[in-house]
């Protein structure tokens, strides 16, 4: 189709995005996504868990943005002083 003389038209313009799908049709492939995702989980290896996890990781991301990250070799004790009474 896209060789030279072809007689189909010039096609996209350089640098033009594809065309969105319907909302429609979105929302059928995420059902359909989700509906095989609940019924095949316990068929699932660890890894598989584990790339899917990482897969979605940026939807809970920005709670755990405000902790400090502590270093591997750190380690925080708090001592609490006994009550003498």
């Amino acid at each position: 189709m896209f060789t030279q003389g072809n007689t189909y038209g010039k096609g996209r313009p350089k640098g033009a995005l594809n065309k969105a799908p319907k909302r429609e049709q979105i929302c059928e492939l995420l059902n359909t996504i989700l509906s095989e995702f609940i019924n095949d989980y316990d068929n699932l290896t660890k890894e598989d868990k584990i790339q899917i996890l990482k897969a979605f990781r940026h939807l809970w991301r920005h709670e755990y943005d405000s902790i400090a990250p502590i270093p591997d070799n750190e380690i925080k004790v708090r001592i609490i002083q006994p009550n003498h009474e």
